[in-house]
């Protein structure tokens, strides 16, 4: 069967100081399990509330780009 994603919210790095944690050689659809941190920057923590997956994760991007798309699975009824 075809998995189907949705897009629930990008990573922005937005501080000097962000991190992502994924490797710069991490595939598309690497998972984060809930209640893992995703990414920090200043004092704020990116969290996964569910089991979610990252599409384009660049953990080089630079300031006031995009590092990411968290996807959630979507079940359809």
């Amino acid at each position: 069967p075809i998995r189907e994603f949705t897009v629930k919210s990008s990573i922005l790095k937005i501080e000097d100081d962000f991190t992502l944690n994924l490797t710069s050689e991490a595939p598309n659809f690497s998972i984060f399990e809930t209640g893992s941190i995703i990414a920090t920057q200043g004092n704020q923590k990116i969290v996964a509330e569910q089991t979610i997956r990252i599409l384009f994760p660049n953990p080089n991007v630079k300031k006031g780009l995009r590092a990411g798309l968290i996807l959630v699975e979507s079940h359809k009824l």
